[in-house]
C-alpha cells in the first residue's frame, strides 16, 4: 500500500497531479515520461524493488488537446480510438494482446484445475456460491507464473510479447507509441481500458471492432459501453476469472 492506495491508484493519482499542473500544451511523451519517473521514485521510497514482476504500474492512453492537433501517447491494451471527418477509423495497437493471450489461457487452465480437485466438477459446473473460492485459489496458483510473465514482457521491447507499462521502469521510453492529428481533422476520441469493451468488439478485428464500438458509443453513451460491457460479463460469470473488469473510458465528441 502507499499511504493507504493500493498500487494501481497510486499511479492514477499521480497521473492526475500532473494533468492539474500543466495548463498550457506540454509535450506529451516526456510528460508521461515525468510521471514515470514520479512513480517510480514512490515505489522505490517503499521499498519495493525494480521488479517488472513486483511493481505497481498502470497501462496508458492519454490525450492532449489544444486548439490545432489532438496528440495521443499509449502503451499496453488501453485503446484510442479516433474518428476522422469523413469516416476514416483509426486506433492504437494492443502491444499486450499476445501476452495477455498467453495469461487468459494460464488462468482457464489453472480454473479448470481448481474446480477439478476442490468439487470434481467441470469448470462451468460450479455453483455461483463457489465460484470465488475458484477464482480465490486459481490466483494464489496464478501468482508465480504471472510474476515470471510481466518480468519477461513488461517494457522490454525485445520480447516478442513485450508491452508497455507505466510502473517506474526507464524502459517505458522504448514502448510509447504516439500520434498527432489535426483538430480539424478528428471527429470523436475514444480513450478506453480493456475493460470497456464488449465481448462483440474483442472477438472483432481491427476497422470492424472499432466502428462497432463506435457505433454502440453513439447509441448510448459511455453508460450505454459499460452497460454492454457488463451484460457480456454476466454472459459468461461461470467461467470468467473476474466478477467484473476495471473499466474507465473519456470520450471527446468535435
Amino acid at each position: 500500500m502507499f499511504d493507504g492506495m493500493s498500487g494501481g491508484e497510486m499511479v492514477a493519482r499521480t497521473c492526475e497531479r500532473f494533468a492539474h499542473i500543466h495548463t498550457t500544451s506540454p509535450d506529451l511523451r516526456n510528460l508521461v515520461l515525468d510521471i514515470n519517473k514520479v512513480v517510480g521514485k514512490v515505489q522505490r521510497d517503499a521499498g519495493v524493488l525494480d521488479d517488472a514482476g513486483e511493481l505497481a504500474g498502470a497501462v496508458l492512453a492519454f490525450a492532449w488537446v489544444d486548439d490545432k492537433s489532438v496528440n495521443i501517447v499509449q502503451a499496453g491494451n488501453c485503446l484510442a480510438i479516433v474518428e476522422l471527418k469523413g469516416d476514416t477509423i483509426l486506433v492504437t495497437p494492443n502491444q499486450a494482446k499476445r501476452h495477455e493471450e498467453e495469461m487468459r489461457a494460464q488462468i482457464k487452465r489453472l480454473q479448470r484445475e481448481v474446480a477439478r480437485e476442490l468439487f470434481g466438477l467441470t469448470l462451468e459446473k460450479v455453483p455461483e456460491e463457489h465460484r470465488d473460492t475458484v477464482r480465490s485459489e486459481m490466483w494464489n496458483r496464478f501468482y508465480q507464473p504471472l510474476r515470471n510473465a510481466r518480468r519477461r514482457d513488461a517494457n522490454n521491447p525485445a520480447s516478442p510479447q513485450g508491452y508497455g507499462i507505466l510502473n517506474g521502469q526507464d524502459a517505458l521510453v522504448h514502448l510509447l507509441q504516439e500520434w498527432a492529428l489535426p483538430l480539424e481533422e478528428v471527429s470523436t476520441l475514444l480513450l478506453v481500458t480493456d475493460g470497456m469493451m464488449p465481448k462483440s468488439v474483442e472477438t472483432s478485428s481491427g476497422e470492424e471492432a472499432c466502428r462497432t464500438l463506435l457505433a454502440e458509443f453513439k447509441l448510448g453513451g459511455l453508460a450505454g459501453l459499460l452497460l454492454s460491457a457488463r451484460a457480456a460479463e454476466k454472459q459468461i460469470a461461470a467461467t470468467n476469472y473476474i466478477k467484473q473488469a476495471e473499466a474507465t473510458a473519456i470520450a471527446l465528441v468535435f
